[in-house]
């Protein structure tokens, strides 16, 4: 950890309390490789079973799972090669040596987790993930284990109009049991290039402060951010209107 944000999360267990944590920053605040960290803390016990998510199991496999297990120039894989047994991108899954298991699961069909339960489970880039797929992998979290059960949602923050932003920013989370651990870049600069958050300083504000504090933003427009723009000139009247969708 290069933070004492980044260090609340690999002091995460499911005894202390909360069934859910968001984990919620900027980019580049190392969001995901720490809850990864955190995740391998429960797949130590041998025969542990781990749910790993996103809205598209083909982007666990392009984006999460790779820096599970093949890591970058910078960083090296979080499970070392020597520890695996078997990965395999058409079976959704991982075998370790000491018979834990990660299943790779879309949540854009909650119905793919069938009858299945794990003790451990990361939804990664959270905010694509609708409530009710979300409620369907939660309650799948329910094997007993030494380190309790724990559901960890790292994710971009977006609109304050988002079931997240209503679930875990709103009202007291202790009673719901959810937990909020909130990074911002900064938190990661040294694993960053030196450009990296002056880059993003330059950004309009509201890109700035989403991206690089973190903040759930509600400001007319900004939305786009999220959602990506489109837009298009269309004849009217004999004039030209610019329509952004």
């Amino acid at each position: 950890p290069n933070s004492k944000a980044q260090e609340q999360i690999l002091e995460l267990t499911g005894n202390e309390g909360y069934s859910e944590v968001l984990v919620t920053s900027g980019v580049g605040s190392g969001k995901t490789l720490m809850c990864l960290v955190s995740m391998m803390r429960w797949l130590a016990y041998p025969r542990t079973e781990a749910f790993i998510s996103r809205y598209r199991a083909v982007d666990v496999w392009r984006s999460t799972m790779r820096t599970l297990l093949i890591g970058d120039l910078i960083t090296p894989p979080v499970i070392p090669p020597h520890f695996v047994l078997k990965a395999s991108a058409q079976g959704g899954i991982v075998i370790l040596k000491n018979g834990s298991v990660i299943k790779v699961i879309g949540l854009d069909n909650p119905a793919k987790l069938g009858s299945m339960n794990g003790s451990i489970g990361i939804v990664d880039e959270a905010y694509e993930v609708d409530e009710e797929a979300l409620d369907s992998f939660s309650r799948r979290i329910r094997v007993p284990h030494p380190l309790g059960n724990l559901v960890i949602l790292p994710t971009n923050p977006a609109t304050q109009r988002h079931h997240l932003y209503k679930r875990f920013l709103t009202g007291n989370p202790m009673e719901s049991m959810r937990r909020v651990v909130k990074l911002s870049t900064r938190d990661n600069a040294r694993a960053l290039g030196p450009n990296y958050i002056e880059r993003l300083k330059n950004q309009p504000e509201v890109t700035r402060r989403r991206m690089l504090d973190g903040e759930w933003f509600n400001n007319e427009g900004s939305v786009f951010w999220a959602i990506g723009l489109r837009a298009e000139w269309t004849p009217n009247d004999g004039s030209r209107t610019k329509f952004v969708s």
